[in-house]
C-alpha cells in the first residue's frame, strides 16, 4: 500500500476489498492510518455556505462561507465571496477566496491567493512566502 500526501491529508491508495482497506462512505476523504474524515465538496454551491464539520472544498463555492468552532475547512477550490473563520475554527486556504477573509479567533494558513485579510486580536495567521493577498500588493 502506498501513500499519497495531499495538503494535510494523507490518502492510502490500495485495492478495495475485504480485510485490506475500508471503502470511504461516497463524499468522504479517509486517512486509514490516523481516521481522519473529512467531507468533500467537489461542484458547485451557489449560495451562503456553513462549515460546520471537518471540509476539503476541491470545487467553488458563491456565497459568504463561515467556518464555525472545531471544524476545519481544507480549501484547494474557490470560494467567491467572504470567507469568514470564527473562534475555534480553522482554515487551511490553498486555493482562491475572492472576498474578505475574516479571521475572528481562528487559525488561518494562505498558500494561496486571497482578495484582503481582517484580523481580530487573539487569531493566528500564518501566510507562507507564495501566498498573494490582493490589497497588500504594491502597485505596477
Amino acid at each position: 500500500m502506498s501513500r499519497v500526501r495531499v495538503g494535510a491529508i494523507r490518502f492510502a491508495i490500495a485495492p478495495y476489498g475485504p480485510g485490506i482497506v475500508p471503502r470511504p462512505p461516497r463524499g468522504l476523504l479517509f486517512d486509514v492510518e490516523w481516521g481522519v474524515r473529512m467531507r468533500k465538496i467537489d461542484g458547485k454551491i451557489d449560495h451562503p455556505y456553513t462549515i460546520d464539520e471537518d471540509t476539503a472544498v476541491h470545487g467553488m463555492i458563491c456565497g459568504t462561507t463561515t467556518v464555525k468552532d472545531a471544524a476545519t475547512l481544507d480549501l484547494h477550490g474557490m470560494i467567491s465571496a467572504d470567507l469568514i473563520v470564527e473562534m475555534g475554527g480553522i482554515a487551511h486556504i490553498h486555493g482562491m477566496v475572492n472576498g474578505t477573509v475574516w479571521n475572528k479567533g481562528g487559525q488561518v494558513t494562505v498558500h494561496g491567493m486571497i482578495d484582503s485579510l481582517v484580523e481580530e486580536p487573539g487569531s493566528l495567521t500564518t501566510l507562507s512566502p507564495d501566498s498573494v493577498i490582493r490589497d497588500r500588493q504594491p502597485p505596477i
